[in-house]
């Protein structure tokens, strides 16, 4: 029957043969000094004679004193020489990089990796976070590789995005296909996308909120244009109001009392002079900026062609108007052009485009807007409007009105 301190020699012995059993086998796989091999392999096997003809001797009877201070002493000795080991290993492990170290590293990294074959679908590397993605899958480990891909890839299909979700993790795949000693492999990346994914879906909620803000800009825009005209009327009306109001008082004043100081010459050029604002403001005006335009643009010999029907409605057409005087005059100054061409439609999402180009020089490089360019621009965008340049096939200014 074995007494305690037996046990604990043979237990000492256990752990201390297994220990460095794992210390050889690190020995051998980083590739370290034979020495270090040989030691290691030699104190295994003395500790497991050691063990062995203490569980011997202790079947059949107690051990001497002699031999349990000798087994003391050996014990001491092996475990001093066994810490030194360990510290020794842990700092070459420090100063050098090893094959251990490199799988350490690639399972600390925040993407998943997993290579394999693809002839037969072996894998040769996989690192925590791939094999974690199969347990979670497919409840094993990545065995074969080829069978992983297609049922993840059909896994996916499903999720939304085509993105694998796992604790609070947002994972993305892709294949790299690599070659190795003339082997083909398969190389899987799982990128971890929820920062950025979020980001991007915070971006869109942004997005169809600056819509609707804009939507909304563009209404009291137009609601303000729409009020200015209102108030344009009313002042013509009071002013209409107001002339006819005194010719009619000045005729009574001379049809009833005769005065001396208003004659028939002055009554008539009154009368004269109100019927005339009046019919100013009656006429349709409605054409009058394009039509200065068009004269303008013929007096210097270019030709303003268009294409579609010229906006007549505010602010598009205030807009259009400026835009097609801005592009006359950079015609002349700049492109030396003698035509410009004026393009419109409306779009079915509720836009009004206006295109307008020329026959000129194409601009060298960017165009850089100021002056005329920067000050239409300006109402454009106070407008609710967008505005673009372009230089890639001569120039084109497109203007994107929305009604």
């Amino acid at each position: 029957m074995l007494k305690f301190t037996e046990h604990i020699f043979m237990l000492l012995c256990l752990l201390i043969f297994w220990g460095e059993a794992y210390l050889c086998y690190r020995f051998i796989k980083e590739r370290q000094k034979q020495l270090k091999i040989i030691l290691s392999i030699l104190i295994c096997v003395i500790l497991f004679v050691t063990f062995e003809i203490v569980k011997n001797i202790g079947d059949i009877r107690p051990l001497s004193d002699t031999f349990s201070t000798a087994l003391k002493i050996e014990i001491t000795i092996f475990t001093i020489i066994f810490i030194c080991q360990i510290i020794q290993e842990i700092k070459w492990n420090n100063e050098n990089i090893s094959d251990f170290s490199i799988e350490e590293g690639l399972d600390y990294l925040p993407v998943g990796i997993a290579v394999y074959s693809i002839s037969n679908g072996m894998p040769i590397l996989v690192n925590s976070i791939a094999d974690k993605i199969s347990m979670r899958l497919f409840g094993n480990t990545l065995i074969n590789g080829i069978d992983f891909n297609e049922k993840y890839n059909e896994h996916i299909k499903v999720c939304k995005d085509n993105l694998f979700s796992m604790d609070d993790h947002l994972y993305m795949l892709k294949e790299n296909k690599l070659c190795i000693d003339k082997d083909e492999y398969m190389e899987l990346l799982f990128y971890d996308i929820k920062d950025v994914y979020d980001i991007n879906e915070k971006i869109k909620e942004d997005i169809e909120r600056i819509k609707k803000l804009n939507e909304r800009l563009r209404s009291l825009n137009r609601r303000i244009n729409d009020l200015s005209v209102e108030t344009e009327l009313i002042n013509i009306k009071a002013k209409v109001h107001d002339d006819l109001g005194e010719a009619l008082t000045i005729t009574r004043k001379y049809l009833k009392q005769n005065d001396d100081d208003i004659s028939k010459d002055k009554l008539f050029t009154l009368w004269m002079d109100r019927l005339d604002f009046m019919k100013s403001v009656s006429e349709n005006k409605k054409s009058d900026e394009y039509e200065k335009l068009f004269t303008a643009a013929s007096d210097v010999g270019v030709d303003i062609i268009t294409n579609g029907t010229l906006p007549e409605k505010q602010p598009a057409k205030q807009i259009c108007s400026m835009a097609i005087h801005e592009c006359l005059t950079n015609t002349i100054r700049h492109a030396k052009g003698d035509k410009v061409f004026v393009e419109t439609y409306f779009k079915e999402d509720k836009k009004y485009i206006i295109k307008i180009s020329n026959n000129g020089y194409p601009p060298l490089g960017k165009i850089s807007e100021s002056g005329g360019l920067s000050n239409l621009r300006s109402i454009v965008e106070m407008a609710g409007a967008t505005m673009d340049i372009s230089t890639e096939n001569g120039f084109l200014l497109t203007i994107c009105v929305y009604f």
